[in-house]
């Protein structure tokens, strides 16, 4: 068997990126330095449907593969992370790296920012088996051969793509990995070859775009520029999703609000971090006064921009009932919200800092499942703290409530898909507004939902 080029590989990696089509990684990376000749096997796609025990079993196949027959290749490239985000879901990359015992070149976020740690797997065989290549990131323009549009997850029954417009990010963040990347680098690229890059892939039966730009807000008057550019083109049926936040700030620019509705992007996603000025500065984020959240919600609001979640994040020093206040606040203008545990990346000046974490693990995780139910709630325009909330959502969506042997009896829809388990959160924390000095234990059945009650000591007791 003669030579091949290079077998390239996309590792497999847990993350929330890969649960959802119109989020679903392309192995764009390994796509840019692809020749003919070059085998790719993308462990990401293979193991979509597949359980964790399912997922390491295709690792260890290809880890059979690679032991036996990489001397059949002149190179063999695993990429390990696409995305800035996914530099510390080391746990396949960890396991593959253990057992690979022949000379491999690896690639991506993961070794990017953890080299170190990367090379510790070097094996005790051989020696130093490990090369870490330096990753250019920028995917901008790179061609997606129809296979790849062809086989990947569709949305909606639409093929999709994933693109980028600019490269790196002039933020400087200090919890987020993306300056170990760039170190505050940005470019936008040229807007007409933009625009013809998705005119191309619009031709090729392209009807959804997901954007993975890190930043691509943050010159908001060339992103108004570049899709009004695409606007020209009259690409009907064509949608588009962020899949990084969107700069608050931005928001402040009405040309850009209303650019975004012209050209339907159905999912944007707003990094508004906190509403407390000392965890803005702490996080080095650009903006410290959160009245720009204020006037991002009016505009969001006035030009009815679809899909908006919020991005909030807690784990820092702040206590409880600072995280509260933030709840409080986007409950009060009924926003789609998530949120997320500060995680330290190596590399990161968030994973030196010193600061007393002042909440438990299940505290905040408590939390976090509030924000559900607020955003649940969203819909609903019910801020999930008033003491009426409860009575109004019953009175306004055909619930029926009875009171049977100290049950709460609450007749009415109960399945809401993968959702359901927020409309139960939903129902317990407004029952709990209702009457503080309660506890709610419910249980959603076929039809209704019982709700009954134990004593709480104090009223933050009352959020357990």
């Amino acid at each position: 068997m003669g030579i091949k080029n290079r077998l390239l590989i996309q590792m497999q990696y847990d993350a929330s990126t890969n649960k959802y089509p119109m989020s679903f990684p392309l192995p764009m990376l390994l796509l840019k330095i692809r020749k003919d000749g070059d085998e790719l096997i993308d462990l990401i796609l293979k193991c979509r449907d597949t359980n964790k025990e399912g997922k390491f079993e295709a690792i260890d196949e290809v880890v059979d593969k690679v032991n036996k027959s990489w001397s059949n290749y002149s190179e063999v490239i695993v990429n390990m992370g696409e995305y800035p985000a996914d530099a510390d879901r080391y746990e396949y990359f960890e396991y593959f790296l253990d057992k690979t015992s022949v000379p491999i070149s690896i690639m991506g976020t993961y070794p990017t920012i953890n080299s170190e740690r990367a090379l510790s797997f070097n094996s005790p065989i051989v020696g130093n088996n490990i090369t870490i290549l330096e990753t250019d990131f920028n995917v901008v323009g790179v061609y997606i051969p129809d296979e790849y549009l062809d086989n990947y997850p569709e949305v909606g029954g639409k093929k999709r793509a994933v693109m980028k417009i600019t490269w790196g990010c002039p933020q400087m963040c200090s919890m987020c990995p993306v300056p170990a990347i760039y170190g505050g680098r940005y470019k936008y690229h040229n807007i007409d070859e933009g625009v013809e890059y998705i005119k191309e892939l619009y031709n090729r039966g392209v009807r959804f775009i997901t954007f993975t730009d890190d930043n691509i807000s943050a010159a908001d008057k060339r992103f108004v520029k570049f899709m009004k550019g695409v606007e020209k083109e009259n690409l009907k049926g064509l949608k588009f999703h962020s899949q990084e936040g969107f700069e608050v700030t931005a928001f402040s620019n009405e040309d850009f609000c209303k650019i975004l509705v012209d050209t339907n992007w159905v999912s944007v996603k707003l990094g508004v971090e906190n509403i407390k000025e000392d965890f803005l500065k702490k996080i080095r984020k650009y903006y410290f006064d959160f009245t720009m959240i204020d006037t991002a919600i009016k505009n969001i609001k006035k030009y009815n921009i679809k899909g908006v979640r919020f991005f909030f994040l807690i784990g820092l020093d702040e206590t409880e009932e600072d995280v509260l206040d933030n709840l409080r606040y986007f409950s009060k203008h009924h926003v789609q919200l998530r949120t997320n545990i500060l995680r330290k990346y190596k590399n990161t000046e968030l994973y030196d800092m010193e600061y007393t974490q002042k909440m438990t693990s299940k505290t905040m995780n408590r939390l976090k499942a509030m924000s559900y139910a607020i955003s649940w709630l969203s819909s609903y325009k019910i801020d999930m703290f008033d003491s009426g909330a409860f009575d109004k959502f019953i009175s306004e969506n055909g619930y029926t409530v009875t009171d049977e042997n100290d049950k709460l009896i609450v007749v009415g829809r109960t399945k809401f898909g993968f959702q359901t388990n927020r409309f139960k959160l939903a129902l317990k924390y407004m029952y709990e507004n209702k009457y503080p000095n309660k506890t709610a234990l419910v249980d959603v059945g076929d039809g209704e939902t019982t709700i009954t009650e134990e004593q709480a000591t104090t009223l933050l007791d009352s959020f357990k």
